[in-house]
Parts: structure tokens; C-alpha cells; sequence
């Protein structure tokens, strides 16, 4: 039987009483030689009255396994948050939030949450251009993608610009997620980025941000997402 071990733990009020708890979170390695962890469960206990709550992640083999104390929903309250590097080509993360709600722990958000929020269409263009449009919010980005190089654009197009045969892309799922208090008001969001990708994996053509906001008991868009064009550098390294 593998050994469990006590990956990261943090202190602070996720039940709301004012006094600290304490909150772990444990696993596995893979096998003796691997970084990898898996069987990850959040195990917390109350301050005040000791009581043990366990938080089951299933189904996750990852890497570099975090634990973070947040407000996400009142600022005197905090949420737990789990980052787990999924260690693919694809540069995913498993991102969990979980907060008190009475007398249980219930799952604020996850990754498969946020990956079923958008539905996008990626589309090479004539005249070097890409458009990735978000059929959800009904919003477009054109990119020029002249930087890409001859050799590339050349087995795409053309000489007089238009496209041999169509040609489409994809927008990866959650990339990287980092808690931010935009609005300096004790309460913080969610900053996110996803990978716009061309013709594979590595053939990055930028990046989606998107911020989420507590509202309404689910997270939802703070401000409408942004794209930022591939500046040679890849969050996910």
C-alpha cells in the first residue's frame, strides 16, 4: 500500500466561527521514481471544535500539487484552493475551489466547470489572418499572423494570400488560473488563460484571459475576455 504524505497545509477561518483551522492536503506519489501524485484529498479541521472534514479529488494524476486560503465570497471567510499541473503537451491545470456552506464543503469551481463555460471556433483566414470567435459571448478576435514565418505561411497559402484548403485551430481548456483582488476590495477573482492554438499543440497563437467573480452563489465573467497575441513565451513552462 502506498504511503499518504501531507503534500502543503495552511491555517486560516474556512468555516466562518473567527478562529483557524488547519487544512491539508495529502496523496500520493505515483511510484518511487515519479514526481506525479494522485489519491488527493483535502482534509480539514475545525479550530474550534475539531471536527475532520475530508475532501476527495478524484481521478487526478498531476504535478506540483498547491494549497491555497482565498476569499472568493466574503472577504472575513476563506476558500480553499488546489492547483495540480496536469504535466501533458497541453499545459493544463486541475483547478478546485472549495468553500464552507453550513455544515459542508461544497465545490465552488473546477476546471471541467470552466472548460464547458465557452464554445469557440478557430479559423485561418485569407491574407495571413486568424479569427477565434466565442460563440458564447458573441465576440471576435482577428490575428495577423505575418510573425509565423515563409515556410509556414507558405504551406498554408497561396502566393497571392488566400488558403490552399481550410484551415482551423482550437482554444485549449484552462491554462492557468491566479486568484487576483482586481478591485482592491478584499474579495478575490479569478485571472484565467487558455491557449489559442493554430495548426498542433505547440503551434501557439496567443493566449484568452478571462476574469470570474463570485455573483449570484457561481462564478461568473467579471469582465468579458481578452486576447493577448504570442509574445515567445508559454505560461504553461
Amino acid at each position: 500500500m502506498k504511503k499518504t504524505i501531507v503534500l502543503d497545509t495552511k491555517f486560516g477561518d474556512v468555516t466562518g466561527d473567527g478562529i483557524y483551522d488547519k487544512v491539508s492536503l495529502v496523496g500520493n506519489y505515483l511510484d518511487n521514481n515519479s514526481h506525479a501524485v494522485e489519491n488527493l484529498k483535502i482534509i480539514i479541521v475545525e479550530g474550534k471544535s475539531h471536527l475532520t472534514h475530508e475532501i476527495p479529488i478524484k481521478n487526478i494524476i498531476g504535478y506540483q500539487p498547491s494549497l491555497f486560503l482565498y476569499p472568493f465570497r466574503n472577504k472575513d471567510i476563506s476558500d480553499i484552493f488546489i492547483s495540480i499541473v496536469s504535466g501533458g503537451s497541453g499545459g493544463f491545470s486541475y483547478c478546485y475551489i472549495f468553500g464552507y456552506d453550513n455544515t459542508y464543503f461544497k465545490n465552488l469551481f473546477n476546471s471541467s466547470m470552466f472548460d464547458n463555460f465557452f464554445k469557440y471556433k478557430v479559423s485561418y483566414l485569407d491574407k495571413y489572418m486568424v479569427e477565434i470567435i466565442n460563440n458564447t459571448l458573441k465576440k471576435k478576435f482577428v490575428l495577423d499572423i505575418n510573425y509565423k514565418g515563409k515556410q509556414y505561411l507558405d504551406d498554408l497559402y497561396n502566393q497571392n494570400g488566400t488558403l490552399k484548403k481550410t484551415v482551423t485551430g482550437d482554444v485549449l481548456g484552462l491554462n492557468q488560473l491566479f486568484p487576483i483582488d482586481i478591485n482592491n476590495d478584499g474579495i478575490f477573482e479569478l485571472l484565467i488563460f487558455q491557449r489559442a492554438i493554430g495548426l498542433y499543440n505547440a503551434d501557439l497563437l496567443g493566449y484568452l484571459q478571462t476574469v470570474l467573480s463570485w455573483q449570484k452563489n457561481q462564478f461568473n465573467i467579471f469582465y468579458e475576455e481578452q486576447f493577448f497575441a504570442q509574445l515567445g513565451s508559454d505560461f504553461s513552462s
